[in-house]
């Protein structure tokens, strides 16, 4: 049973990321992007049908077990906390978080999950 893997975010950096999970055989199953634009072309390139605007709108439905984030650096705690909480494996981008109170909270979250 592979691996089902979200996208938090459509820029370059993710396209990486998308592409290597695709050449390891995990199943891209959510992309989230604000802009439908990009989003549309992420789902298109990846053959990823679910597209969200936010991630809580994605933890809501379900079905994923590892989310990508590259969104802007102000989201990467957020989404993070919010995912760990929901039982979904976390893979942030760097900078991880904007100061050390984010950092601390993202690892208490990740501790307790």
């Amino acid at each position: 049973m592979a691996i089902k893997i979200a996208f938090a975010g459509t820029g370059y950096i993710n396209k990486v990321h998308a592409q290597a999970a695709q050449n390891l055989g995990l199943d891209l199953v959510a992309v989230i992007n604000h802009k439908p634009d990009s989003m549309n072309e992420f789902g298109k390139r990846f053959g990823i049908e679910r597209q969200y605007e936010t991630v809580d709108a994605m933890l809501k439905d379900g079905g994923v077990d590892a989310l990508v984030i590259s969104t802007p650096n102000y989201l990467h705690a957020p989404q993070t906390i919010a995912a760990l909480q929901a039982g979904v494996h976390v893979m942030v981008e760097k900078p991880m978080a904007l100061n050390a109170q984010e950092a601390e909270s993202m690892n208490a979250a990740a501790e307790k999950s």
